[in-house]
């Protein structure tokens, strides 16, 4: 199956992701989670925020791209009076579980993932909801 599409590839990663989990590859798991959520605003960004893939690979190259790539959907939420409410919080929290999961020694217990894997569901659903809804 080939992806065409950021959501698309996000729905794969996020499939992996959830192998991984049932396996008990909780880092690796985590990591396929946070992922998918940042593919999944890479989708949200090229289709409302009009920006190419291009523009998307040059903000990749910048120290703290996956910071400036999320502050582009809050922008465009806040300049739409959109309330993410609780949305960016969560996507904070799996992103700081993925920093643990990569870049430390210690491995991630079961019910850490556990946790990462119901924010992720929770924010795909909402970004994905709110995709609808614009």
């Amino acid at each position: 199956m080939s992806t065409n599409n950021y959501e698309d590839k996000s729905d794969i990663t996020f499939d992996s992701a959830e192998m991984l989990h049932r396996n008990n590859k909780n880092n690796s798991s985590i990591h396929g989670y946070y992922y998918s959520c940042l593919q999944l605003i890479n989708n949200f960004i090229v289709k409302n925020c009009k920006y190419t893939e291009a523009e998307l690979l040059e903000k990749a190259k910048c120290k703290d791209s996956h910071n400036e790539i999320t502050n582009i959907v809050k922008d465009y939420f806040h300049s739409n009076n959109i309330n993410p409410i609780n949305l960016f919080s969560e996507l904070n929290i799996i992103k700081k579980q993925r920093v643990k999961a990569d870049y430390k020694m210690q491995l991630i217990i079961k019910s850490e993932a556990d946790v990462v894997r119901s924010k992720t569901i929770y924010f795909r659903k909402q970004l994905k909801q709110f995709d609808n809804e614009i």
